[in-house]
């Protein structure tokens, strides 16, 4: 008889289940062990102590494989994910910059803009913040304003020369003062393009601060948020039907999906169940993506129960 373990920051659980090949008790196991993980993330604790899962062994034959049937290991999945998404996302809002730190961010842009269009060839030199769309878009503000200034100035002083030619004897003084201010407003004209050009790369990027974007999901209540993780669960149980298709047919897996030993293909084919530590991912997950929830191109089985899942993300729930 093989156990599993699985405990919580709030309160150890042991849970001792036989799961034969496809049997009735087996079944019930399996749902057990879905409920007690549902009823722990339903406490909203830490993912990292939220469970620790052991992998059974698979080595010795498929009777050996430990399965949990496909619904159980869908709804597994899917709370799983959500509880990564939530976390991504609160992650997320607690990171969201002040309304001084915008501010600040601002005006640093208008404050390099302004230098990089005063220095001759300025322009190519890197952003400190590319990734950053509030501190790119004061960038090329600051740029773009700046070398409109430096074409105005010259212009004046094109003026200013041409009155002093015209004089004769202030010639000596005007024609280098021509020339200086042709250069400050090619000077310039070349700041307005690069800041035009800032400009636009800032209004087609999708973040704000560099501290990070938005919310990404609907609020946990709304029907919008219901109608994802409806679409969450639908394309999980999709891409295990497509998976289990394409084993039962003799194949390893979808491609790029060869997860499986040979023992547990077997226990797959004849029990049409999963081993238990299997998740199923979305990638990009569906804090990103929530276009995508549906989708079972984009999801894909994982080993190791919920700290593999949390390694797809990175270990990061930002990810």
């Amino acid at each position: 008889m093989r156990s599993e373990r699985v405990t919580s920051a709030a309160e150890p659980v042991q849970e001792h289940d036989t799961v034969g090949s496809g049997t009735s008790a087996g079944r019930q196991g399996a749902s057990g062990h879905s409920l007690l993980f549902l009823q722990r993330v339903a406490g909203n604790q830490a993912v990292s102590q939220l469970l620790e899962v052991q992998r059974e062994p698979t080595a010795g034959g498929p009777d050996q494989v430990q399965t949990v049937d496909p619904e159980a290991n869908a709804e597994q999945s899917a709370a799983e994910e959500e509880t990564f998404d939530d976390q991504a996302q609160q992650a997320v809002e607690d990171e969201q910059p002040s309304v001084w730190h915008d501010i600040a961010e601002g005006a640093a842009g208008v404050a390099y803009g302004s230098v990089q269009s005063l220095t001759p060839g300025g322009f190519a030199a890197p952003s400190p913040a590319p990734q950053s769309r509030l501190f790119e878009f004061f960038r090329g503000a600051g740029q773009m304003a700046t070398g409109v200034a430096e074409m105005v100035v010259g212009a004046g002083g094109e003026v200013g020369g041409v009155a002093l030619d015209a004089t004769g004897v202030g010639a000596v003084a005007g024609v280098p003062l021509n020339i200086a201010s042709a250069a400050v407003i090619a000077q310039g004209a070349v700041s307005t393009a690069a800041g035009a050009g800032t400009l636009m790369h800032a209004m087609s990027m999708g973040g704000g601060s560099s501290s990070g974007g938005g919310p990404r999901l609907p609020k946990k209540g709304t029907p919008e948020r219901a109608a994802i993780e409806n679409a969450r669960r639908s394309g999980i149980r999709a891409a295990q039907r497509r998976e289990l298709d394409n084993i039962k047919a003799g194949g390893k897996g979808t491609p790029g999906n060869e997860v499986w030993t040979d023992a547990e293909l077997t226990k797959i084919r004849d029990s049409g169940e999963f081993p238990k530590d299997v998740r199923w991912h979305h990638s990009p997950t569906v804090a990103n993506r929530p276009d995508l929830a549906g989708d079972p191109s984009v999801i894909k089985p994982i080993r190791g129960g919920v700290q593999g899942h949390l390694a797809a993300h990175g270990g990061d729930f930002r990810k």
